[in-house]
């Protein structure tokens, strides 16, 4: 899967997020750091930036002024060249407003401007008293679903080489690869055995070549694919996959080369409709529009439907396309990765974070494919009851006037808006506004045919009214659209805490309309903390580890976050956001630990420097709507270093734990590092690659990050899963230059073999028997079984019974503690009352 979005954060960052009053210091750091990122606006220096009023100098009456004794905002010009409004609350937008053309004036306000300052102190006063008087419309979907679902597509386990990549093109003699997103829509076509023919003729150019594929004249031969290809199978079993698999591939304009071929994931949707006849209705939508309960909730309606969900993500190496098809009584989905089922398991959401990832899935110290997660809905052939919903997406919505009168004119500014679905047909954009469920249109236009990942930017609406129909009280005000075949309207969603939706107040003809970015509370509901692992050097890795917590009862947060530098003076500047993951926090979790990686770059200042050795203070950052805010009220002081000189790496002592495994054993690499040269720190990747004696290249290839200071021996350790049959093999370690490539001489070569496993009897493996949840498992193994087990033993691979448990009573899930257990490989077998037993095989971490 290609990567479409590039992970950005804006400049504009609120300083002092931890003290809810933000005080005139605060205030002014904020107007300072305004004023210096402004591209059209020049500050000489710190004294051109002055205070000129608060919002008790120019909001007088009882009823405006502020009730709790604070600023609702601070205005400061900046000379007379420019002037910018900055909040009074770290729970509203650092800057409320700005100009950079003259400075604010104090007499004789305008009307409108009053207004405009008025609403803001309203704003104020409800965050100072915690009222909170609007929820958030929900997307209406059933709730109720089966217990857990057994993977769909059973069997169905194929990959992305031979025989699958068998029709795929030649590059520069070497066969390319199926790519993910062919071989995950291949499996769910092969589930349903549909369609007998494709439809039409499509052609494009990649790379100066012309690929073709003639739907309507090829009949799809079902029968002679086989659920798994391993061992012998014939050609015309081996034709009939590959040409299932090159005809996905055209359909969305893949990308070909040997290592990894890639495809965007929004055009799966409109190529399933087009070329292979699937239901008109199925739809594409994107993780961060929607929240955890709703998004789990649609995966499991797929499922429980019997629709395999095509889902997409992407690490911070590369994208992925995979297949959930199936979930527990956990809340965790089964993925079949594609990989000829390599990997498959119970995973959640938030962390598919698969050990091996196999063609094209990138390393495994890319933190999983949690980034830019979507999926299709709807993947089914067509069906005379299935719907339609409209899916568009919105960065921004702005309103001219935050009150008015009912008649009153207002406009309304979008500032981008995408179709992220499928072709929207011959439908419209409304305003609406919704209270107790009923929706009332405010104005609507005709949208016409929109096609994927199409909409507008920049785009402003006039002569919008709330008419004097609508009552009294607080409305939901959205953007939403409705295609011809749509009786309701969809609401536009915007990623969390964007400001995409109104709050509307009607009281007899007053109509005031707030911006509304969601319920979470930054300062109140998220709390965390973070430390460095160890010492930092300018510009090299920095590795952390994070505590965060979420005390919201209702709300969930989903977003990036990092660790935010912040230096250690009296101005108290904004450095850098370091390092980022996803992530989600679903309400009423504590001290979930975060691992956070980056460079110590001031990407927050001056792009591609190094952070400037000296002083900082660091703590968690989120980024939250258009914001990047800090989390928490401690700041961690640390010490940043400057890196100098040149480092070559030392490598001695390299062996193997073990040079004899069983087959399913892990692999351990250990080695003693250290530094030669002038260079005081190394922070690098090393790569791992295993080879079957006599063989020349390998796809097999393991990375770890290595951190290592001038005078320090760094004790290396790689615990990998070799995945490997019986047989002779070595392991290269290398420095690569580029991930996924290795060449010259390798830092070390080391031999071992590998036999069959011994000392198990032979019990019934049956993989649908025993269900183990995610792996690798940690304290304790969860597992399902459809039978009523008396007795669950552990072995290791050598036979050895280590933990036994009796079991009574009528159940079907059962928890066994392994926390005494060494990382590794162990079988765990159920003798069930029924007199059979079953074994399978798990990770202990």
């Amino acid at each position: 899967m290609r990567k479409l979005l590039l992970l950005s954060w804006l400049l504009l960052c609120s300083l002092m997020v931890w003290a809810a009053q933000r005080s005139s210091e605060d205030a002014l750091s904020i107007a300072r750091s305004f004023f210096m990122q402004s591209n059209s606006i020049a500050t000489r220096n710190a004294a051109d930036v002055q205070l000129v009023a608060v919002s008790s100098d120019l909001l007088n009456s009882t009823s405006t002024r502020s009730a709790t004794n604070g600023n609702a905002f601070y205005i400061y010009n900046n000379a007379h060249s420019a002037y910018v409004i900055v909040s009074g609350d770290d729970r509203m937008k650092p800057v409320l407003g700005y100009s950079d053309n003259g400075s604010f004036i104090t007499e004789n306000l305008p009307v409108n401007i009053l207004s405009w300052l008025e609403y803001y102190n309203a704003v104020y006063e409800n965050i100072k008293n915690g009222k909170k008087v609007f929820a958030e419309p929900k997307l209406l979907i059933r709730k109720s679903f089966p217990a857990s679902i057994s993977p769909l597509l059973g069997e169905i386990n194929w990959n992305q080489d031979t025989p699958y990549n068998n029709a795929c093109p030649m590059i520069q003699g070497q066969r390319s690869v199926t790519g993910c997103v062919a071989t995950a829509m291949a499996m769910i076509l092969k589930y349903y055995e549909y369609p007998a023919k494709g439809t039409g003729h499509y052609f494009y150019t990649s790379n100066g070549v012309q690929y073709s594929f003639d739907y309507g004249n090829t009949t799809f031969d079902w029968n002679n694919m086989l659920p798994r290809y391993s061992g012998t199978y014939t050609v015309e079993q081996a034709d009939a996959v590959a040409q299932l698999m090159y005809a996905c591939g055209v359909s969305v304009e893949m990308e070909y080369s040997p290592s990894s071929s890639g495809a965007y994931s929004f055009k799966v949707g409109q190529a399933l409709i087009d070329y292979f006849g699937y239901d008109e209705n199925l739809g594409y939508i994107y993780r961060e529009y929607f929240t955890s309960e709703e998004w789990m909730n649609l995966i499991k309606k797929e499922i429980s439907e019997g629709r395999p969900v095509l889902y997409n993500g992407a690490s911070k190496d590369v994208g992925h396309e995979f297949v959930f098809d199936g979930y527990d009584t956990q809340d965790m989905v089964h993925v079949n990765w594609g990989w000829g089922g390599v990997n498959n398991g119970y995973f959640e959401v938030a962390s598919l974070n698969p050990s091996s990832p196999g063609i094209g899935g990138g390393t495994d110290i890319g933190g999983g494919f949690i980034y830019q997660q979507g999926m299709i809905t709807g993947f089914q052939p067509p069906v005379a009851t299935s719907s339609y919903t409209s899916h568009f997406y919105l960065s921004k919505l702005e309103v001219s006037k935050n009150e008015v009168t009912k008649g009153e004119n207002f406009d309304l500014t979008i500032t981008e808006m995408y179709n992220m679905s499928t072709t929207f047909k011959n439908g419209q954009l409304g305003l609406i506004a919704e209270k107790d469920g009923k929706q009332s249109a405010l104005w609507n236009i005709s949208l016409g045919n929109v096609k994927p990942n199409f909409g507008t930017k920049g785009q402003t609406f006039s002569n919008i009214t709330v008419p004097s129909t609508l009552t009294d009280g607080t409305y939901a005000l959205y953007l939403a659209t409705k295609d011809s075949r749509e009786t309701a309207w969809s609401r536009v969603r915007g990623s969390y805490g964007s400001e995409t939706q109104f709050i509307l107040t009607i009281s007899g003809n007053k109509c005031i309309l707030a911006s509304f970015g969601g319920d979470l509370n930054l300062k109140e509901d998220l709390d965390g903390s973070v430390e460095s692992l160890h010492n930092l050097y300018s510009g090299r890795r920095g590795d952390f580890k994070m505590l965060l917590s979420n005390k919201s009862t209702t709300s969930d947060f989903y977003g990036l976050a990092g660790v935010l530098f912040i230096t250690a003076d009296e101005d108290a500047q904004l450095i850098s956001l370091a390092g980022y993951t996803q992530l989600e926090l679903r309400p009423g979790v504590e001290n979930k630990e975060i691992k956070i990686s980056g460079n110590l770059i001031s990407n927050l200042t001056e792009a591609s420097k190094g952070i400037p050795a000296g002083d900082y203070f660091i703590c968690p950052g989120v980024q939250w709507g258009e914001y990047v805010y800090a989390i928490g009220d401690k700041l961690t002081p640390v010490t940043v270093n400057k890196a100098s000189g040149t480092s070559t790496l030392i490598v001695e002592n390299a062996r193997l734990e073990a040079k004899q495994l069983q087959v399913g054993e892990k692999l351990k690499l250990l080695a003693d590092l250290s530094l030669s040269g002038t260079g005081n720190v190394y922070d690098k990747t090393l790569m791992a690659a295993i080879f079957a004696v006599g063989q020349g290249s390998t796809s097999n290839l393991h990375y770890t990050n290595v951190f290592i200071e001038k005078g320090q021996t760094f004790n290396l350790e790689m615990e990998i899963d070799p995945q490997i049959e019986e047989g002779n093999y070595y392991i290269n370690l290398y420095k690569p230059e580029l991930l996924g490539g290795y060449g010259g001489d390798p830092l070390c070569r080391l031999y071992f073999s590998v036999g069959p496993a011994t000392g198990i009897k032979d019990e019934i493996t049956d993989k649908d028997e025993i269900i183990i949840y995610q792996q690798p498992v940690e304290d304790v193994l969860y597992i399902h079984t459809s039978n009523t087990a008396q007795m669950i033993s552990i072995y290791n691979l050598s036979g050895q019974e280590l933990i036994r448990q009796k079991e009574s009573g009528d159940k079907k899930e059962y928890s066994i503690p392994v926390s005494g257990l060494s990382a590794g490989y162990y079988i765990v077998t159920l003798q069930s009352v029924n007199g059979n037993t079953y074994r399978s095989k798990f990770i202990k971490k």
